[in-house]
C-alpha cells in the first residue's frame, strides 16, 4: 500500500518553499532573480503548490545540452544496469 503524505508535509520534507528560485542541471544550480515566477498547481485538485522561477534562454540551453549529454551516456549503460539504477531510485523515493 502506498503511503500518501498530506501536501504540506510533503512540501516540508522536500524543502519546497512558497517561491523556488533555482534552475538546475542536476549538477549545477543558479538563481535567476531577473525572471518571473510561475505558480505550479496540483494535477489532482488544482490547488496551488508553489512558485518556480522561469529560466533565462541561456540557462535553458545549458540545461537542455546537459540533458542531451546525459541521454547519450545513459544509452551506453547496459539495460540490466539501467534497470537496477531505476529500481534503486524507485526504492529511494
Amino acid at each position: 500500500m502506498v503511503n500518501i503524505l498530506p501536501l504540506e508535509e510533503l512540501k516540508q520534507q522536500l524543502d519546497i518553499k512558497e517561491k523556488n528560485p533555482v534552475i538546475s542541471t542536476g549538477q549545477e544550480c543558479w538563481h535567476a532573480s531577473e525572471r518571473p515566477y510561475h505558480m505550479i498547481h496540483s494535477a489532482v485538485d488544482g490547488q496551488p503548490i508553489a512558485s518556480v522561477q522561469m529560466a533565462t534562454e541561456d540557462k535553458y540551453d545549458i540545461v537542455n545540452q546537459t540533458a542531451q549529454k546525459a541521454i547519450e551516456e545513459w544509452k551506453d549503460i547496459p539495460a540490466p544496469k539501467r534497470g537496477e539504477i531505476v529500481l534503486q531510485i524507485g526504492e529511494a523515493l
